[in-house]
């Protein structure tokens, strides 16, 4: 937790937000295309999948935060490669080593 922000909240956004439950344009849309009862239907399910697998990938029985690596980006010119420099390394990467 580098910026402050719990995983489980973070997987629960990442879940929710392609879904459209975040953006306007998707859920108005869909009001105009199934109707006003199916778009509020809609954002509710999406809205407690997204905080229940939030709940589900965060908690400490499956222990998935300990696979999130840190990584810094060196090198912003044009011509230069980017460096990406790791923090840390979950336990997949040592096992494959």
């Amino acid at each position: 937790m580098i910026v402050g922000v719990p995983f489980r909240i973070a997987m629960s956004f990442l879940i929710a937000s392609p879904l459209g439950v975040f953006n306007v344009a998707v859920f108005s849309l869909f009001a105009l295309i199934f109707g006003f009862k199916v778009e509020i239907l809609y954002i509710m399910t999406t809205f407690i999948g997204a905080v229940l697998a939030g709940l589900i990938l965060g908690s400490n029985r499956l222990n998935l935060k300990s696979e999130v690596r840190l990584v810094r980006i060196i090198g912003k010119s044009k011509d230069e490669d980017p460096l990406v420099v790791t923090e840390n390394v979950g336990r997949w990467e040592k096992i494959k080593s």
